[in-house]
């Protein structure tokens, strides 16, 4: 992880109190825009998954990791200092009440997770999964691929088989926020890159 993803541990925080949550909610709704992802306990199924965390990134501000259910791997007791499904849920209300604009990859998924977690129902307002294949349905959608296609060919391809051997509630969330929290920036450089073309006139696209 350190290997591949060591660039970012100055670009990533951890949030492990309400009060530092609720702070970096504040400046999503300054600034109007927050790019959201999850994690899970390496379910693709959001109806039974256990989230591990979500992923947050607010333009100008570190990526940010909150963990919820990352447990101790030799007594299988969950981790100090972490917050709460229902923290979450308090602070993405106000992500509501303020109508931030949300930015999601695959956003029917985290939206399911989201949901089914923490009993709130926060929608994407852009998600660059469909954006990607606006603008071209012939490429692969995978939020790695698209960033380091489009916007870092300098970053070194993973996925997260490859960094994890062990299930993910087992691993420590400073490490796994290198990961978990670079999605959500990803995402959103995404997004600023799919909007410049989806947005160009018609003449400036075929160029």
């Amino acid at each position: 992880v350190i290997k591949i993803l060591g660039k970012q541990i100055q670009n990533t925080v951890v949030i492990r109190s309400l009060d530092d949550f609720s702070t970096y909610i504040d400046k999503a709704i300054a600034r109007g825009v927050i790019a959201v992802d999850t994690e899970t306990n390496n379910s693709l199924d959001p109806v039974t998954c256990q989230l591990m965390g979500p992923c947050l990134y607010v333009p100008g501000e570190k990526q940010a990791y909150i963990p919820i259910n990352h447990v101790n791997v030799d007594t299988g007791e969950r981790l100090p200092n972490q917050l709460t499904e229902e923290d979450c849920r308090q602070q993405f209300q106000r992500l509501i009440d303020n109508n931030v604009f949300i930015i999601m990859h695959n956003g029917k998924f985290d939206y399911e997770v989201i949901k089914c977690t923490c009993d709130i129902e926060i929608e994407p307002d852009w998600d660059t999964m469909i954006g990607a294949h606006t603008i071209n349905e012939n490429e692969k959608m995978n939020l790695k691929w698209q960033y380091i296609d489009k916007i870092d060919p300098t970053q070194e391809k993973y996925d997260i088989e490859s960094l994890f051997i062990v299930p993910y509630k087992y691993v420590d969330p400073d490490i796994f926020a290198l990961y978990a929290a670079t999605d959500s920036m990803m995402t959103d450089k995404l997004y600023v890159y799919q909007v410049a073309i989806i947005e160009a006139p018609c003449n400036e696209r075929l160029l």
